[in-house]
């Protein structure tokens, strides 16, 4: 901020396809995204990774557990994530890698378009 006193900066929220859209667009100089937009009109670098990680309530079964949760290890109904997530898809081809019954533990009825609802749900009790 010392060095570009009369810059202004925005922060928001937006799914990829959205911050593709802006930054093409021109309505956007950066974006953060937890995926790569492999989109040929844009430049993206991994910047940081990590593991996919379950919330579950302490109460729950698998919170009872020491150590890593396994997809075989999950027995209360999942928020799942929308559809056309990538993180929702890999989740998906996981599930069906290990077969019945963990694909079929692993489909939910309760699907939100973003991590921070679907940590909300979770931590009301609902997934």
């Amino acid at each position: 901020c010392k060095a570009h006193p009369q810059a202004n900066c925005s922060l928001a929220t937006h799914h990829t396809r959205e911050i593709v859209s802006a930054l093409l667009l021109g309505e956007a100089d950066l974006a953060l995204s937890l995926q790569d937009p492999r989109h040929p009109g844009i430049k993206a670098e991994v910047i940081a990774s990590g593991a996919m990680v379950a919330l579950c309530p302490l109460g729950s079964p698998e919170a009872r557990g020491e150590g890593p949760l396994s997809l075989e290890d999950i027995r209360t109904e999942i928020v799942g994530l929308h559809s056309d997530d990538p993180l929702a898809g890999l989740l998906h081809h996981a599930g069906e890698a290990l077969g019945e019954p963990t694909s079929a533990r692993l489909t939910s009825r309760i699907t939100v378009q973003t991590y921070q609802l679907a940590r909300a749900l979770v931590e009301a009790g609902v997934g």
